[in-house]
């Protein structure tokens, strides 16, 4: 990994790890290093507060991961956040967990008994929400368009059979070539095959590549569009895919982040970059306000009060898994979440 995407932040007692891959997020749209940015940018807020955080990368590879987990153990670091890949979050929950030390990962991947939670809403939960909406839309077949190779596709398949078992119509088309998408979108309407709605697990951008020229075929020119709650870092993107919908955490600012992650680096905001920015604000805040017991403590991280960050209002359940209130956000001129 490149020493580029690694560094200390804060010079604070109370340390904090985090964990970082070059692999972008699928369902995100992500970009390389994203976490990393979104990082940087609360380098005013933590060095402010009674935190160190050391930011280092991983590939994900044995030798390298137990490094990292080895200079955490001996830095006394309290706090690891870790990447969405469920293998790296397992190591660390498994070495440094078992030690007291509490890890948040902003995938679905949640162990209480590890001290390991979940930051990402998980697949199963997402998927009912949106079944549930397309349900009482009335749509009556769907094609979803993703990637089956990427990490999007278990949510695809958990979406496809709650949709199949509400007996609505599903086509699966695979989203890697756009324009191949895009093809087989035109051959279904053009032989009368209109689809209720098509929904993307590709980013906005994606979504716009397919949907460019099928916008000129009369019967898909009002089809809605789908989107999941990532859409909410490219609101501008998700409005210009009219008529259609994404979900949107209660209380989110991802638009405001996204614009100014944009306007510090050049490049789009990405949800793991979103995520590890509220876990970086979260971690510097607890220890201020939480005196009388360890600040990432369960009990803490369980208090249904809740948080409040950038990806919206937020608390972590019982099963380590992350408990947000999401609804549907429908698109228009001057749509959004904010």
């Amino acid at each position: 990994m490149s020493p580029s995407i690694e560094a200390d932040l804060g010079t604070g007692p109370t340390k904090i790890g985090l964990i970082t891959t070059e692999q972008p997020d699928v369902m995100s749209d992500g970009v390389p290093g994203s976490s990393f940015l979104a990082a940087k940018l609360t380098a005013d807020i933590v060095s402010q507060a009674p935190i160190t955080v050391f930011v280092r990368a991983s590939d994900g590879r044995k030798a390298g991961l137990e490094s990292i987990e080895q200079e955490f153990d001996r830095k006394g670091v309290r706090l690891v956040i870790v990447s969405a890949d469920s293998a790296i979050a397992a190591s660390v929950a498994s070495s440094l967990g078992r030690k007291g030390t509490t890890v948040i990962s902003i995938g679905s991947t949640a162990a209480p008994a590890l001290g390991l939670f979940a930051f990402g809403t998980a697949g199963a939960t997402e998927a009912s929400l949106m079944g549930d909406e397309i349900r009482r839309r009335g749509y009556r077949t769907i094609v979803i368009v993703s990637n089956p190779i990427g990490e999007a596709n278990l949510f695809a398949s958990q979406l496809a059979s709650s949709l199949l078992a509400a007996k609505i119509g599903v086509i699966s088309l695979d989203g890697r070539d756009p324009a191949a998408a895009g093809a087989k979108i035109k051959a279904l309407a053009t032989s009368g095959q209109v689809p209720s709605a098509i929904l993307f697990l590709e980013s906005p951008s994606v979504a716009g590549l397919v949907m460019k020229d099928l916008r000129k075929i009369p019967a898909l020119q009002v089809v809605p569009v789908i989107g999941t709650s990532s859409w909410g870092t490219d609101v501008a993107g998700a409005r210009a895919l009219i008529p259609g919908w994404y979900l949107a955490a209660d209380g989110n600012t991802l638009s405001t982040f996204s614009q100014r992650f944009a306007k510090a680096y050049g490049r789009p905001a990405a949800m793991d970059g979103a995520m590890t920015y509220d876990l970086l604000v979260l971690a510097a805040a607890l220890p201020q306000v939480v005196k009388d017991r360890p600040p990432y403590g369960s009990d803490v991280l369980e208090n249904e009060q809740g948080f409040v960050g950038v990806t919206g209002k937020f608390f972590f359940g019982p099963d380590g898994q992350v408990n947000r209130t999401l609804y549907a956000v429908d698109l228009a001129m001057g749509s959004g979440s904010d």
